[in-house]
């Protein structure tokens, strides 16, 4: 037990001293420059100074792009050979020719869990220089759709103009499959081989994503600090994706079935409680809805002695954590039915099953959308959370592929269900 709860405080400390970097910078690439820090740490104070708790549709003060002026992403250049597993230097997103793959000597961190807090001080707000998508009139919900759960989620799946495309945007190196019981690396190479780096930026929803994928301290048990910052981005990014026709489609449905407020205000507030408001798995407000799915959470099992990593159901948080080399892929798991068109993966696909680890603890499977914008995730998570039934996954098929969403409720005693967990599976 000693030596679990050694390796718990260590994991504690590592996640802190993770988010502390990358808050530190608020983007993956290179360290400010001091006088860049300076100016950022006076656009902050005067952002302090003149921030108001604002209601959803007002625009914030602005303040410096947290990405710099690099992209997001830079392409990715498959690995000639495996890592050396006895030596990994520590791998920067932005140099293309070292290997993303998990550091085993990483630097111990030596920082407090407090400097979590002092990081989201120093985090400026994104502020994402692309339009927000166009997209034409959408849809009134059909009687059939409002019958039928699967057609509504398939009629979200089709509104989603800002998914990306593989081959285009993206390419996957799937290697060699594994299993739920694999205890071997199956793939030796990073699961993202190219990924296009400018179309992040263009988007505001995908901007903000961004930025709240690295506002939150994953180790259950730590509450976040949300900052006037971190509440700020969370409301423009729902003003943000209330703009697109999958949210503006999930509107009308729930509407329609008396589930939600009528008005698009009000709607957004219900989307906000339901993503960010903070929760209670192991101490007050220590998890969230948006926190668990996307981010992804790190969990003490007492009666195992072990970590394990839970959530983590979203393709954008996997790159970002491949390319930084805290997270690695170990190759992809056929469904159970070995029928259909997930029996035979390409790595053209918007879905898929695989094994992984993150911060050197394995989560034995992990399945999720790839391409797909956060509107479109949230809009079908939040379909099924609130009109469908928790033991019920929703049929959904993604590019011949058939697939089930499925989302497991929270019940908390004080704030009611919450979404506990949401993800795709390949059936």
């Amino acid at each position: 037990m000693a030596s679990f709860l050694h390796k718990l405080e260590s994991f504690v400390e590592k996640a802190a001293d993770i988010v502390h970097e990358v808050q530190k910078g608020a983007h993956l690439g290179g360290d400010s420059s001091s006088h860049q820090h300076q100016q950022q740490q006076q656009q902050h104070t005067q952002q302090q100074q003149q921030q108001q708790q604002q209601p959803f549709g007002q625009p914030t003060s602005s303040g410096p792009n947290p990405y710099g002026n690099q992209p997001v992403y830079a392409p990715a250049t498959a690995n000639p050979s495996p890592p050396n597993p006895t030596h990994h230097a520590q791998p920067s997103a932005w140099d293309h020719s070292l290997p993303v793959h998990q550091s085993d000597n990483q630097p111990h961190p030596h920082q407090h869990l407090q400097q979590q807090q002092q990081a989201h001080h120093q985090q400026p707000e994104p502020q994402p220089t692309g339009p927000s998508p166009a997209h034409g009139p959408v849809p009134d919900p059909t009687p059939e759709e409002l019958r039928d759960l699967s057609a509504a989620a398939q009629r979200i799946w089709d509104l989603d103009s800002c998914r990306w495309m593989p081959g285009r945007d993206f390419q996957l190196n799937l290697q060699n499959k594994t299993c739920v019981s694999g205890t071997s690396d199956a793939a030796r190479e990073p699961l993202f081989k190219y990924i296009d780096v400018n179309k992040f930026k263009q988007t505001p929803s995908f901007d903000l994503f961004y930025f709240l994928l690295n506002a939150y301290n994953p180790v259950d048990g730590v509450k976040d600090a949300i900052t006037p910052e971190i509440a700020s981005a969370e409301r423009r990014f729902i003003d943000e994706i209330a703009k697109t026709a999958p949210i503006i489609y999930l509107h009308k449905y729930l509407a329609a079935r008396g589930l939600c407020d009528r008005s698009m205000e009000g709607f957004k507030q219900e989307l906000h409680k339901i993503w960010f408001e903070p929760y209670r798995r192991v101490v007050d407000d220590d998890s969230s809805s948006f926190q668990h799915t996307f981010v992804g959470e790190i969990r003490a099992d007492r009666d195992t002695n072990c970590l394990k990593v839970v959530g983590f159901h979203n393709w954008i948080k996997f790159v970002l954590e491949e390319r930084q080399g805290r997270a690695d892929y170990r190759g992809f798991i056929l469904p159970k039915s070995r029928k259909g068109r997930g029996n035979n993966p390409t790595g053209e696909e918007h879905v898929l099953c695989i094994q992984l680890s993150w911060m050197g603890e394995i989560k034995n499977v992990s399945s999720f959308f790839i391409g797909t914008s956060p509107e479109c995730e949230v809009a079908l998570f939040t379909l099924c959370f609130k009109a469908g039934q928790e033991d019920t996954p929703t049929r959904i098929v993604v590019d011949d592929v058939d697939c089930a969403v499925t989302v497991k409720k929270y019940h908390s005693q004080r704030k009611g269900d919450k979404i506990g967990s949401a993800f795709v599976e390949v059936i």
